[in-house]
């Protein structure tokens, strides 16, 4: 499943503050959490906005879910040991 979002600049909303006070293991979470949900509101779309540019903004290597016009919701992630990529699991 894949999820298309607008990755507009500067547009903050009710999420933003949420992940920029949190961990990157936090934010790391929250995209765990929407792994698989079919689910479709106008606050996962911002929820979704927010967190991809959270992890942009931190400089985390998202082209393991990042499909150029959103992030992809079908393969859960954790980070590798450098710090900086995300990398697939297998569970959680």
């Amino acid at each position: 499943m894949e999820v298309i979002f607008v990755k507009g600049k500067g547009h903050e909303n009710e999420f933003t503050v949420r992940f920029r006070t949190s961990t990157v293991q936090e934010l790391i979470d929250s995209y765990n959490s929407q792994v698989g949900s079919n689910a479709w509101v106008s606050a996962k779309g911002r929820y979704l906005h927010a967190l991809y540019h959270e992890f942009k903004r931190r400089q985390i290597d998202i082209s393991l879910i990042d499909t150029g016009a959103g992030m992809r919701l079908d393969l859960r992630v954790a980070l590798d040991t450098s710090g900086r990529h995300l990398v697939p699991v297998t569970t959680l």
